[in-house]
């Protein structure tokens, strides 16, 4: 599943990484410079595994409560792919909504004004 997963992030745009605790990162450009984005799958707890998010943001991770469940049993391959969809959705625009991206996306548009 592990495998799975990190490949339907990566044909959502994220870079799959092996060897790694976390399972695939996205890089987002701001105002500061470029900025990681990680995902993590934790272990099972025998009913559920978490796909988690990890990006600081102004001195906190701003996808803590971004996080999905993915119950041990699915019932599809469909169901698995709406939740990482969603997952990767939802952390996406957390990031677009942070404050260093928005100041990125104010100074393109002041200097398109000029």
């Amino acid at each position: 599943m592990d495998r799975h997963i990190a490949w339907l992030l990566e044909t959502l745009g994220w870079t799959t990484l092996t060897n790694e605790t976390a399972i695939a990162e996205k890089t987002f450009s701001t105002a500061v410079g470029e900025k990681v984005a990680l995902v993590y799958l934790t272990p099972s707890d025998g009913y559920n595994r978490a796909l988690r998010g990890e990006y600081q943001s102004e001195g906190r991770n701003i996808l803590e409560p971004h996080g999905v469940l993915i119950p041990a049993e699915l019932e599809s391959e469909d169901e698995l792919i709406k939740l990482v969809e969603w997952f990767a959705k939802s952390v996406e625009e957390a990031i677009a909504d942070s404050y260093a991206v928005r100041l990125l996306r104010l100074e393109k548009a002041e200097k398109s004004s000029q």
